[in-house]
């Protein structure tokens, strides 16, 4: 029998079997003590990675949400989750990737591919490394956890970014384009963006105009309060594969941080007084970035050709102690649409 017509027969009698039980008088009598009507049949798959905690897979995202910090994607040293997403070169490390199936057929051929690149305000599959694709089983309503093994190589060192995209061919469940990732907009995509970094220090973040035509971007810091990161445990640590145990991070004090930030994007760096480009890759595509002030507190204003350009992001020493940070978003806006369609979220410690 091929595959086909073994997932054709598995589908026609999955739906039966929910017929007979939905008409039998248990289900009838169970649904007397019920409220609300039973939930209709859907006759497909719908798989997805979270972009937050209560992520259900509806797209596009509400306005507002903080959806590069997935809790679907995380990283291990062995089974120690590393807080940072910093890798270290010549280590083994593990990625867990949990994918989704929110539909109420099984999905027997679910593809699942993990990319890495540089910290990302957008990001299109050319500027990143392939980490690897597995092939898994997601059942009807469930869910399923792959890990990725890997060795760090010197050219994934210090902080990271993952993207991860799952799509099956066989159920027609495929993300809307094999050429970029538009998280807001797409299921069947998933970030991780955290970088946990000291101040008074300089980081690289690359900036993707992912349309055909010429677009006007904002660049904004958005400071996080206390409520938004809760507490002191960051999001995606909050399970283990093996063994199943609570993990927390050292205790962090939040400091609150005024509006203006003083964080400047594509600022000089003082050995390269007259230089206008920040550009330390020769492969990304580069246009004229000049140093730019802020139009308005911590606002910035591009306007970039379709590509991916490089900003170089100065964090200032907010004068931290030890177990003390400020937590800052940056977040990246097609401005012609107003909608945010890239982010990267920044933790910055003594």
């Amino acid at each position: 029998m091929d595959t086909l017509k073994f997932i054709r027969e598995r589908r026609q009698k999955a739906k039966k079997n929910i017929e007979i039980f939905q008409n039998s008088r248990d289900f009838k009598e169970m649904r007397q003590h019920e409220k609300r009507p039973p939930k209709p049949y859907r006759d497909k798959t719908f798989l997805y990675i979270k972009g937050y905690d209560s992520d259900t897979g509806n797209r596009p995202m509400p306005t507002g949400t903080v959806f590069w910090m997935s809790p679907d994607i995380e990283i291990f040293d062995g089974t120690t989750p590393i807080a940072n997403n910093q890798l270290v070169a010549g280590k083994n490390y593990q990625i867990a990737v949990t994918v989704r199936n929110g539909g109420d057929l099984p999905c027997y051929s679910c593809h699942v591919e993990l990319f890495i690149c540089n910290p990302s305000l957008g990001f299109d599959p050319i500027h990143g490394t392939l980490l690897g694709v597995q092939t898994t089983q997601v059942q009807a309503q469930g869910d399923t956890t792959l890990s990725f093994p890997i060795v760090a190589t010197s050219a994934m060192i210090g902080h990271r970014c993952l993207f991860a995209r799952v799509f099956s061919f066989v159920n027609n469940d495929l993300p809307s384009s094999a050429t970029t990732f538009p998280v807001v907009a797409d299921r069947h995509i998933g970030q991780q963006n955290l970088n946990i970094i000291q101040q008074n220090n300089f980081v690289k973040v690359l900036m993707t105009n992912e349309f055909a035509g010429q677009k006007n971007f904002q660049v904004k810091v958005v400071p996080r309060k206390m409520d938004v990161i809760k507490g002191t445990r960051i999001p995606q640590l909050r399970r283990l594969i093996s063994p199943l145990q609570a993990v927390v991070l050292p205790e962090f004090s939040i400091k609150p941080l005024k509006v203006n930030a003083g964080i400047e994007i594509n600022r000089m760096r003082v050995t390269t007084p007259n230089r206008a480009l920040l550009v330390r890759n020769a492969a990304l595509e580069v246009s004229n970035l000049a140093v730019l002030p802020p139009v308005r507190k911590n606002l910035w204003d591009f306007k970039l050709d379709k590509g991916t350009r490089e900003l170089e992001v100065a964090i200032p020493d907010f004068k931290l102690k030890n177990n003390e940070a400020v937590v800052v978003d940056i977040e990246l806006t097609d401005a012609d649409q107003n909608k945010v369609v890239g982010g990267i979220r920044f933790v910055v410690t003594a």
